[in-house]
């Protein structure tokens, strides 16, 4: 177990070597550059920064609208169920018998006299 340790500890300092040495020379070869060039890649970093923050802003507007859809989901379900029980209501006095409603609305009539 102690050699696997051992192995791991020589891969990452030949790991940590290799990073130096590519950071070491990348940054050479940005010096060498001419301005035309460092312009370009200036232009294509603020592109695709700017890219990165047009899909945050996209991301954003997704999250809030979801979160809108979902607090005011339940409140219009709630609203539907509330009309709907009221129609119903409204159908029951649809399909009461017109002789009766004349009925009620004497008794009413002899009421208010009394």
């Amino acid at each position: 177990m102690s050699d696997d340790i051992e192995r791991q500890h020589e891969i990452s300092a030949r790991d940590r070597e290799l990073a130096q040495r590519l950071t070491h020379t990348l940054d050479r070869s940005v010096d060498t550059l001419d301005a035309d060039t460092r312009a370009r890649l200036a232009a294509l970093r603020h592109a695709a920064l700017s890219r990165s923050r047009t899909q945050r802003a996209i991301a954003v507007f997704a999250i809030a609208a979801s979160l809108v859809a979902v607090i005011s989901l339940p409140w219009f379900a709630h609203r539907h169920a509330m009309t709907t029980a009221a129609a119903s209501e409204d159908m029951a006095y649809l399909n009461v018998d017109p002789q009766m409603l004349e009925d009620m609305d004497m008794l009413q009539a002899i009421g208010e006299r009394e």
